[in-house]
């Protein structure tokens, strides 16, 4: 993410928080800068990356990942990640001496490669399902445990009174044993199986408990709605809105509308295939492609390029021992490729497009058919067309190209480039994008 923005922690340092950070950290780590110490945290347990194995922390390509600040940490090794985070959450809590803190905790629970903690696991043992049903459900429970003990450390530091905790999300199930049902779409789509999420809050602090609010939150909107929780300003220029009564006295929404994505093809700063999305009140666009899932972490626009994917299959195949105990990374042959790769050209939006309002999109009316099953992108209604006009030129006005394409490293050609983990221990370490921020480190 673009060093120029904020992140929750920069604002609650600001208001003299404590603020750690733990698991997951994925968004960049190509220079320290981008990494969580030096995004407004003071300490960070976890991974760079987005997923890992839970007990060897190794990611997909078989690189080490797991930090404890800006330093490997390989005394995490053959301990689950689900342990690893509650250690580092009870210590701070323990060591806490009154100062307000801010905690943000991104499980690996319940990514692939599922691999709950053996207690967890048994506990389904009767339960007729799939064994991969079960090990979902295990990881369930074990942030479940977390973060049960976590309660349990506040109430006994009389910490719990004065403590908002949230829960969230930021896509729909997998289609490997997941089930969004009835919403249409799966992670990677833009339907809103993909997109729509469960969130909760728990605090004494809240004035409405064990009701339902179903107003339109953005995950954009917790960053303004915990500073104001904090006592600060919301700052402006932001596209999150705060959303105070909303989150603790299930209040009405002050949201009316959001984009879901505009994917940018990130060396030219168009739209990567028109994935773009936009919805208000009770109309949602989809303009270009939708998002299917079409191989575990695959971008559509990597399809289009078949021999360059077709590689970094046999790539994935050489470096990893046990490639099924993810359901197989992008299982499809050439003559597969070759026919998505047909049927995207066909999802494809030109910048011609984008300047007329033209080009593949699907209409849906969420107050009538919140399940996306009728498209009426082609309806004549006035007040379709009207919709349908309002979304596109909401996408339109946002469209802009990012600074830092090449903070990708799938974008860098030069093999002095390209990341240099494999010659650092086999592991994921900062320090290889020195010419996108000279004179950082």
């Amino acid at each position: 993410m673009d060093l120029k923005y904020n992140f929750i922690s920069d604002y609650l340092k600001e208001l003299k928080y404590n603020t750690h950070a733990s698991g997951k950290w994925h968004l960049g780590y190509c220079n320290k800068e981008c990494t969580p110490t030096y995004r407004g945290f003071d300490t960070f347990s976890g991974g760079y990356s987005g997923e890992g194995e839970y007990y060897e922390h190794t990611t997909f390509q078989g690189m080490y990942d797991w930090h404890n600040g800006t330093e490997l940490d390989r005394s995490a090794s053959g301990i689950h990640s689900q342990d690893m985070i509650e250690a580092d959450l009870l210590n701070q809590l323990d060591k806490n001496d009154g100062t307000p803190l801010f905690y943000y905790a991104a499980f690996h629970n319940t990514h692939s490669p599922m691999h709950p903690k053996p207690e967890h696991e048994a506990l389904y043992d009767d339960l007729d399902a799939p064994p991969t049903r079960r090990k979902y459900l295990g990881l369930v429970s074990g942030m479940d445990a977390v973060i049960g003990k976590v309660v349990a450390k506040l109430k006994e530091k009389d910490m719990f009174d004065n403590t908002y905790i949230f829960f969230s999300s930021d896509n729909g199930g997998d289609v490997h044993e997941g089930d969004n049902s009835p919403k249409r779409g799966a992670k990677s789509s833009l339907f809103d199986g993909g997109c729509h999420a469960h969130s909760w809050a728990s605090s004494p602090l809240l004035k409405k408990k064990g009701v339902e609010a179903d107003g339109l939150l953005h995950i954009t909107d917790w960053l303004p709605t915990i500073v104001k929780l904090a006592g600060g300003e919301v700052p402006d220029g932001i596209d999150g809105i705060e959303q105070v009564d909303l989150i603790t006295n299930a209040g009405p929404s002050k949201r009316t509308d959001m984009i879901y994505n505009i994917d940018m093809e990130l060396e030219t700063g168009t739209p990567d295939f028109g994935t773009m999305a936009a919805r208000d009140l009770r109309y949602k666009l989809i303009w270009g492609f939708e998002g299917r899932s079409d191989g575990y972490g695959m971008d559509a626009q990597f399809i289009y390029e078949v021999d360059r994917v077709i590689q970094v299959v046999k790539e994935a195949d050489a470096a990893v021992e046990d490639v099924d105990k993810r359901g197989g990374p992008y299982p499809m042959n050439t003559q597969q490729h070759h026919i998505l790769r047909t049927y995207l050209q066909t999802k494809l939006v030109t910048l011609d497009d984008i300047e007329a309002g033209t080009g593949p999109m699907m209409l849906f009316d969420l107050q009538e058919d919140p399940n996306e099953t009728t498209d009426l992108s082609a309806s004549t209604d006035t007040e379709h067309q009207a919709a349908k006009l309002k979304l596109i030129e909401m996408l339109r006005s946002a469209i802009q190209g990012p600074k830092y394409y090449k903070l990708n490293p799938l974008f860098w050609t030069a093999p002095s480039d390209a990341f240099d983990g494999v010659k650092q221990g086999n592991a994921l370490r900062p320090g290889w994008c020195k010419d996108i921020f000279p004179g950082s480190e």
